[in-house]
């Protein structure tokens, strides 16, 4: 069931504004979500790299009476 005398020119123009605001609210979506990813691939952690890695001092601790 369809709805009776239908004008989708009209229709569209009476739409246009929030589809446009659809649109950019993806676009934005979008960009953001590339950024937040390129960020997350840029930063990695300092202790990554194998050559920065050192071991814990080994020191001993003896309780005292």
């Amino acid at each position: 069931m369809s709805a009776p005398r239908t004008n989708v020119e009209k229709q569209e123009r009476q739409h246009k504004p929030a589809l446009t605001m659809l649109r950019g609210v993806i676009l934005f979506a979008v960009l953001a979500l590339i950024v937040y990813i390129a960020f997350e691939v840029t930063s990695s952690d300092e202790a990554a790299d194998p050559a920065q890695i050192t071991e814990p001092d080994e020191t001993v601790v003896t309780p005292t009476d």
